[in-house]
């Protein structure tokens, strides 16, 4: 459905910038757990700057180059904030019941 309103190119852009987002989110969360790993955390900074460097450098030239698919890249992010957002007020306010076996 989205290749009919976007070029191909277009497309490729959005799914290298998730990738490059998901590999820093990965990367940040095995910073927290390096303890259990045994990574080098020198390994792991390296990692982390070199893909931020990358998905700065490549947000820019797409606002440079190409507009629309900037534009797009920013209402995903905006949908994906409200939409967990949203989803972790519903998950607030719903009942836990209490399933353990009772004593006696």
């Amino acid at each position: 459905m989205l290749a009919l309103g976007f070029d191909l190119s277009s497309i490729a852009s959005i799914g290298s910038v998730i990738a490059l987002v998901v590999f820093a989110l990965v990367t940040v969360a095995h910073l927290r757990a390096r303890a259990e790993t045994g990574a080098r955390l020198s390994m792991l900074l390296a990692a982390l700057a070199s893909t931020i460097v990358v998905l700065i450098t490549f947000v820019f030239t797409t606002l440079v180059e190409e507009p629309g698919t900037a534009i797009v890249l920013a209402v995903i992010l905006v949908l994906s904030v409200v939409l967990d957002l949203r989803w972790k007020h519903v998950r607030g306010a719903a009942t836990i019941v209490d399933v353990s076996p009772a004593d006696g």
